[in-house]
């Protein structure tokens, strides 16, 4: 059995160099679209990193300083609120304890007598 082999002519010639010149052409508009939309990407990518190195931590600082401020105040209001010498009922318990997970803290309240206070144990936490 003898193959035969298709003598191209002319047409299928320019035909198939066109569609492979297509993909590899330099100056098409896929090519173009391409390295702009590459490039864009790039460069949105580079310009957040720089942000966020730059501004981010310096935000993240001052929103926990807040944060911490706020929670410090709220806590001290709620212990100065009680008579000298009491504990702390369940009431002011739970809300010590509702500010400390909203605002994920971690508070320790010591008195002055070196008593702990709040969390009434270690296993709490």
């Amino acid at each position: 059995m003898k193959k035969r082999f298709h003598k191209l002519n002319e047409n299928e010639i320019n035909c198939s160099t066109s569609k492979i010149n297509l993909f590899h052409n330099r100056h098409s508009l896929r090519v173009k679209l391409s390295f702009t939309l590459t490039a864009l990407i790039m460069v949105t990518i580079l310009l957040l990193w720089i942000l966020n190195r730059t501004f981010l931590g310096d935000y993240y600082l001052h929103s926990k300083m807040e944060t911490l401020d706020k929670t410090f105040t709220d806590i001290n209001n709620i212990y100065n609120q009680k008579a000298e010498g009491e504990t702390l009922t369940s009431d002011e318990l739970l809300e010590i304890e509702r500010l400390s997970k909203n605002e994920n803290v971690s508070v320790y309240i010591i008195t002055e007598d070196i008593m702990w206070e709040y969390p009434l144990s270690i296993k709490d936490e």
